[in-house]
């Protein structure tokens, strides 16, 4: 048998009319448009995101709640 392959954690959360999840490297966002159609935003992260300053646990509380709420109330 061949090696297992790292487990890898996804998250997400409702926003307006939509939802956002975010992996390891990247987060993605669709949302309804009035008209109807699905509107899409994706990014990859990089920085403080996925560097080493999200090993501690204060700052990476901090960070991620600050980011969430930008990603789900901002453009």
């Amino acid at each position: 048998m061949g090696a297992e392959p790292a487990q890898v954690y996804y998250g997400g959360q409702a926003v307006i009319e939509g939802v956002m999840i975010r992996g390891p490297e990247h987060m993605a966002v669709a949302v309804r448009h009035p008209k109807g159609h699905i509107v899409t935003h994706s990014e990859r992260l990089s920085g403080i995101y996925t560097g080493r300053s999200r090993r501690i646990p204060l700052v990476r509380g901090v960070v991620v709640l600050w980011r969430r709420w930008r990603w789900g109330c901002g453009p």
